[in-house]
């Protein structure tokens, strides 16, 4: 018995040692369900008051303003550029808007969908999770009238997706388990990447790293993505329904949808990434016609476009080879800055 309450003592000790380090940034809320940080600009979709919201999350006290409301249900959000998808799940359609416009409006994107509640984008294919139909398709944004193609019909509730090289990650919530399948394959064929896992909603890549977000479990758990049977390790507990995280620096900002706030937590093992950037980043194609790539980044890096009259064009974040739209620009130099300071140059043809 004594042995027992010992070990009660060290467990209790143990988890309040990490709560300790979680701190509220944003109190308030109604169920937030995703975020996105630009800058010092945080988006929030509030699941139960049907709206976004937006704050300066670095302030003392953050102010929410409200960028759109009378939705039904928004639950995922996705940054592409200078555009911000929204899913409604109640309603069943996926919109946009531009978050460079001091009054944005919102540009329907697709209709009929069964519960759509996450969002990855790789190239034109904007791949969707219908959540109720334990389905994910995909759709071709550049297409004036998109129609939704299945790619998997047995995703067992799926909640979130996350694109890391040539594979689709996604949460499967009923199973409690994380799948992927290849989306450069002719035939998609899911395989479990981790089991075991307590109703997983959230994921985010960090290096070698995947966190995950376990509503039911009510913690962030991660796993070693080079590891050939890769085990849950508690990163933090406590927390009331996680169903988001996003990454800024060693500091992860949580969507406790439960706990109707965004909290965050330091993780000091972030501090031994390899920097962003590494010698050998570099454009690619350059010249190019329709989009361009950034190789040599370790981690996401946020960026501007400049004109070579100093105007900015684009903003947003970028991790390693992901594709970024410049067909719309005119031909001549352009510059990539980013936040580091470091300066790419390349030319639209």
């Amino acid at each position: 018995m004594k042995k027992l309450y010992t070990s009660t003592i060290f467990i209790l000790i143990f988890c309040i040692s990490i709560n300790a380090q979680t701190t509220d940034v944003i109190t308030g809320l109604n169920k937030p369900s995703r975020i996105i940080i630009d800058n010092n600009t945080m988006y929030i979709a509030d699941f139960n008051s049907n709206r976004i919201l937006k704050t300066d999350y670095t302030v003392q006290n953050p102010i929410l303003d409200v960028v759109f409301e009378d939705l039904r249900g928004p639950f995922g959000l996705l940054r592409d550029n200078n555009e911000i998808y929204i899913t409604e799940s109640t309603r069943g359609t996926i919109s946009k808007f531009d978050i460079t416009v001091s009054n944005p409006t919102l540009q329907p994107v697709i209709s009929g969908l069964k519960t759509p509640e996450a969002i990855a984008l790789k190239g034109n294919d904007l791949y969707i999770a219908e959540f109720s139909d334990n389905i994910i398709s995909k759709i071709d944004i550049t297409s004036s009238n998109p129609i939704a193609k299945e790619v998997i019909t047995t995703a067992e509730g799926a909640e979130q997706l996350l694109i890391i090289d040539d594979f689709l990650y996604y949460t499967e919530y009923n199973a409690n388990k994380i799948s992927r399948i290849n989306i450069t394959s002719a035939t998609s064929i899911p395989e479990d990447v981790v089991t075991g896992l307590n109703g997983p909603s959230g994921l985010l890549q960090a290096n070698n790293f995947l966190y995950i977000a376990e509503y039911l479990g009510n913690k962030i758990s991660k796993i070693d993505l080079t590891a050939i049977n890769p085990s849950p390790v508690n990163v933090v507990i406590g927390l009331l329904g996680p169903t988001d995280i996003v990454r800024v620096g060693n500091d992860l900002y949580i969507a406790e949808f439960r706990g109707n706030k965004i909290s965050k937590f330091t993780d000091s093992s972030l501090s031994i990434d390899k920097p962003n950037l590494s010698q050998n980043v570099a454009i690619y194609p350059n010249p190019t016609i329709n989009a361009i790539s950034i190789s040599g980044l370790n981690n996401v890096e946020n960026y501007k476009i400049y004109g070579v009259t100093g105007n900015e064009i684009y903003k947003g974040s970028v991790t390693a080879n992901e594709k970024i739209n410049v067909q719309n620009l005119n031909s001549g130099l352009y510059f990539f800055k980013f936040e580091s300071g470091k300066t790419l140059r390349f030319i639209k043809q």
